[in-house]
Parts: structure tokens; sequence; C-alpha cells
């Protein structure tokens, strides 16, 4: 098993030497600034084109993921945060708009926006660690902010098919 264990359980570090929870206190600036710790928040089995450095999880990692209490908790945790990023949130196992969505989304909902790629990954993730309740949800508010007439322009129809295969998965 790789690092992500410990790192997930809150006592081990990322290989940037940098815990969970520092992490999941980073300010919203410095989530859209930073490109270096979605693929540890949110890693996958495939290389990361956007980080080629990016650990990546191994099959026992993924046992342990979609078995261990403590890292579903943490996973919930970090889903969570990103959700605030992006300005949804996740309640009794529906995905809502928060309050400031508008502003959030000016900071993402642009053309060709990095979160795009950030998101498709989330989707990645949340279904192979078998959160497909929430990688569904998460899509259906995407595809509602998709749908909507201005913003979906700025998102287009590349970006939605990347994430139409990523929860169909």
């Amino acid at each position: 098993m790789s690092f992500y264990i410990d790192f997930f359980e809150g006592s081990g570090t990322d290989d940037k030497g940098r815990t969970l929870e520092e992490i999941l206190s980073f300010t919203d600036n410095k989530l859209e600034s930073g490109h270096n710790f979605i693929q540890r928040i949110f890693p996958l089995n495939e290389k990361s084109y956007a980080d080629p450095t990016a650990p990546l999880l191994t099959e026992e990692d993924i046992e342990e993921f979609n078995s261990n209490p403590i890292i579903r908790e943490n996973i919930e945790v970090v889903f969570s945060r990103m959700l605030r990023f992006y300005g949804f949130k996740y309640i009794d196992g529906k995905m809502y708009l928060a309050e400031n969505f508008s502003e959030r989304a000016r900071e993402w909902v642009t053309y060709r926006n990095h979160n795009y790629l950030r998101i498709t990954r989330i989707i990645k993730f949340l279904k192979l660690v078998s959160f497909d309740k929430e990688a569904e949800e998460f899509f259906n508010i995407l595809d509602r902010v998709y749908n909507d007439k201005h913003l979906g322009k700025l998102i287009g129809e590349n970006t939605y098919s990347y994430w139409v295969d990523a929860v169909e998965g």
C-alpha cells in the first residue's frame, strides 16, 4: 500500500510533506492557484497529465479506500471542501447550489478553466472508491450548470462529454 492510506487516515503526509488537514485548510484562493494538491486529495489509478509526478492509487489502496471507515469519512470531508469551493452543498443525499454559488461560479465557470479537469478527476475518483451516489449527484448539479443558458456556453460540449464519460465510468 502507498502513503495514501496514512494520509487519508490523517496520520501521514502526502509526497509533498503536507497533511490532509493542511490541504483542507487552504483558502479558496490557495485552492484556485494551487496545482499539485488535487491529485493528492482525489488520487486515481491513472497518470495525471497535469502532474505526471503524482503518485497513483494501487489496487490495495482502492480496496482500503472502499472498506476503511476513517478513510471514507475523510473522503466525505475532502469532497465537501471542494463542493464549497465550487459553490455547491450536499445535504441528505442531494446536491444544491449554495448561497454563494454566483460568487464562486465567477471564479471557475469561465472559458477553458482548469477546474473542469479537476471536476473530471473528482468524479472519476468518487466512482473509483464507490461513492457512486455522490458522483451522480455532483454530475447532476454540474448538468444543471451546463444547461444554464449563460453558464453552459462557458463550459462547452467537450468538457461536458468528459464529465458524462467520468460518471458513466
